[in-house]
């Protein structure tokens, strides 16, 4: 017998408007939209039974220059209690779009990550374990820009964090460059501080293929400890 398929049900209210321009077939097509979301998110199944759904709010402002094929957006973000995105910028052959991403308790973050994950497991018959939380918390941003084309794009920028905890791993402080594209990841001039004060310099870098990573793909790390228990390292 085959289960039942499960959606997101996020609840809310949009409002907008829309306006086009152009002239005989969509030539120089102009297109501008504005609009403001009011939403929830459910609360996942895995949690707490006082965890509540997630109100969430944003606004997207956005306009598309078919000449150029230029997408711009200007103060878009969405906002939930404790996590804000903000998007700025161009999409396009070219892009130009600031990022930036805070949350002042992942604890928010695990939990929508967990409806997702639930979400993808309904529909998956292949998925047999339970989906749990990953067991994030602290507070963490990221500051940078999506550069490249839409189709080869790649996300730089710098990732913070504090009292970042992990399935029982806490990291007092973290702070690295990101570079990641189709071809490689990579994480240069990181820095992180135990609960316990030891402390780690890092750089690290993995090829990948197609945004995939194979076996043959080349690896590159660099770690400089000091006063790290071995605790900390199993």
């Amino acid at each position: 017998r085959t289960k039942p398929q499960e959606h997101i049900e996020i609840t809310g209210r949009l409002d907008g408007t829309v306006k086009a321009s152009w002239h005989g077939k969509l030539q120089a097509l102009q297109i501008r939209s504005d609009a403001v979301i009011t939403a929830q998110a459910p609360a996942a199944k895995r949690v707490p039974a006082s965890s509540s759904a997630v109100s969430l709010d944003g606004a997207v402002h956005l306009a598309y220059d078919g000449d150029s094929e230029v997408v711009s957006l200007e103060h878009t973000y969405l906002h939930t209690p404790h996590t804000l995105l903000a998007l700025e910028g161009t999409l396009g052959k070219q892009c130009r779009l600031g990022i930036q991403v805070r949350s002042d308790d992942l604890r928010e973050a695990d939990q929508l990550a967990l409806v997702v994950r639930e979400s993808v497991d309904a529909h998956d018959h292949r998925a047999l374990k339970i989906t749990e939380p990953l067991g994030l918390g602290g507070s963490a941003s990221f500051n940078g820009q999506l550069q490249g084309s839409v189709k080869e794009p790649r996300l730089i920028g710098q990732l913070a964090g504090q009292n970042v905890r992990y399935r029982g791993t806490t990291l007092s402080m973290l702070r690295t460059q990101l570079d990641l594209s189709s071809s490689v990841i990579a994480l240069r001039q990181g820095r992180l501080q135990t609960s316990s004060q030891g402390r780690v310099e890092f750089d690290m870098s993995v090829g990948l293929k197609n945004w995939s990573y194979e076996r043959e793909n080349p690896v590159s790390l660099r770690i400089v400890a000091d006063r790290l228990p071995i605790a900390d390292v199993q």
